[in-house]
């Protein structure tokens, strides 16, 4: 599958908290799963994230310093790492057609959205763009 059809069947559909697809999402799920039907890559992932009852950006902060994660630019295909402005790791997203595909909600309340990479990043303190080490 290409990103723009990945794009096409995922936005708009609601986010849910630790939901990895088809029919809901959250940020890091939709990272996942992007991985999978784009790039046919199943990442791996730290142990207990899928069950964790914590909020995501704490159970998937563990994951920002594995080592099959390095620094990238922010090309398509990369993943932007976003930050609160105490510098905690707070939502995730990917880079694809010039623009960042995430999934934000709260309380229930969200859904899946491509946006302008400039615009995602005014609402976080800091971004970071990461590639998959093996890609």
């Amino acid at each position: 599958m290409i990103a723009q059809q990945f794009i096409a069947e995922v936005i708009g559909k609601p986010w849910v908290n630790r939901a990895t697809g088809p029919e809901s999402y959250d940020c890091w799920g939709l990272v996942i799963k992007s991985f999978e039907l784009v790039d046919n890559i199943t990442l791996p992932t730290v142990a207990g994230y899928l069950e964790s009852r914590t909020p995501t950006h704490i159970a998937a902060k563990d994951e920002i310093t594995q080592p099959w994660w390095i620094d990238s630019d922010g090309s398509d295909g990369d993943v932007a790492w976003y930050y609160d402005h105490k510098d905690r790791f707070v939502h995730v997203g990917r880079v694809f057609c010039g623009g960042v595909l995430h999934c934000s909600g709260l309380s229930g309340v969200g859904a899946v959205k491509w946006e302008r990479k400039q615009n995602v990043s005014k609402m976080f303190s800091k971004t970071e763009y990461k590639k998959y080490a093996n890609y």
